[in-house]
């Protein structure tokens, strides 16, 4: 008798079947090698396949996520991470650089992701990666790079920084298309210095976009949740305590990070453009406070993952009030350092 199979792939009308395409020497994205922000990083990435080299600080102020501090009003989550989220740093970006940015929209859908490979393919082809959220499965930027027979799309992310691997299709909630406009040219570095300034007092003069805190309004509500004990049970085991837990750490973290890459920029500016050298040697000595205030609480483990939070080890209320003080002494920073960043924009602008 015999057997009828349902449901096997077809693969002479498969468009895929036989495409391979890779870019390589494309630069691994790893963790605690100075490019943190995930997005920023793929981004850098992006800007060389088109020829372009920037340096990951400027990117940063530039796109204002050195900047930026936003918190979402439903407590430390994850998402308020993401350089897409609340305030969102791709549009400007794109823009500034003269760049044209397509969103396509997946979050696991089978169909979109199918219609999404004809257009990575063109990119492929033209040697520019595309940039994806949850390639690995989590809620961070990689890198589309490759594409093999079957439609097999090929990922270089934070997961496995040396090695590209197949993209965790069923998990990919977006892919960022780049290309760039023929009328548009890059600014010079003047321009892009007083774009970078123009972030920084943006992002400090931001009170709430979209459901996230963000600025001295961010600080605030840090500062109340922190010193909460009914807040949430740090010890709690269910994944709402877990996140937070897990976004208190994130958010510190990446406050230190992106601060440290402000005062760079700062220190930048004071070398390219003498006039403003007061001014921005300033700024950095400010942002150069931030981290120093911030960097004990890693050292020291006061401030640690969910993983690193449990019954031998609790997050004490005496350990988060530590850390909503210094926060308090942080955002004290970031208000006097208001005038100097106006002063130093002016400055810049003549």
């Amino acid at each position: 008798m015999a057997r009828h199979f349902k449901n096997i792939q077809d693969l002479t009308n498969d468009p895929f079947a036989d495409v391979s395409e890779q870019i390589k020497d494309i630069e691994p994205l790893c963790f605690d090698k100075g490019e943190d922000n995930t997005f920023i990083a793929c981004f850098r990435r992006y800007l060389l396949s088109c020829g372009e080299t920037l340096p990951y600080w400027l990117l940063m102020a530039i796109s204002g996520a050195a900047f930026r501090l936003q918190i979402h009003y439903a407590g430390w989550r994850l998402v308020s991470l993401d350089a897409a989220c609340g305030q969102n740093l791709l549009p400007n970006l794109y823009d500034l650089l003269g760049h044209e940015l397509s969103e396509r929209w997946i979050c696991a859908n089978r169909e979109r992701n199918e219609a999404a490979k004809f257009e990575i393919l063109d990119h492929l082809r033209e040697g520019r990666p595309v940039i994806g959220l949850g390639l690995d499965g989590y809620a961070r930027y990689g890198l589309v790079t490759g594409i093999r027979p079957g439609g097999i799309l090929i990922a270089q992310d934070y997961s496995l920084s040396f090695y590209p691997h197949p993209v965790s299709e069923e998990m990919v909630w977006c892919y960022f298309l780049g290309s760039k406009k023929e009328s548009k040219k890059l600014p010079d570095e003047k321009e892009l210095f007083i774009a970078g300034f123009r972030q920084a007092l943006k992002m400090a003069k931001l009170e709430r976009v979209h459901g996230y805190y963000l600025g001295q309004t961010a600080y605030d509500y840090w500062y109340a949740t922190l010193v909460n004990p009914m807040h949430h049970d740090p010890m709690n085991q269910d994944w709402r305590a877990q996140e937070r837990n897990e976004g208190n750490y994130q958010l510190l973290k990446d406050l230190m990070h992106s601060r440290f890459q402000a005062a760079r920029f700062c220190r930048e500016a004071a070398i390219a453009f003498p006039e403003c050298e007061t001014f921005a040697l300033a700024c950095a000595g400010c942002y150069d406070g931030i981290v120093e205030e911030i960097k004990p609480f890693f050292d020291r483990r006061i401030v640690r993952p969910a993983s690193h939070i449990n019954i031998g080890r609790p997050w004490t209320l005496r350990e988060r009030r530590q850390q909503a003080k210094a926060l308090r002494r942080v955002a004290d920073i970031e208000m006097r350092l208001m005038p100097l960043l106006e002063a130093t924009l002016n400055t810049l602008q003549g």
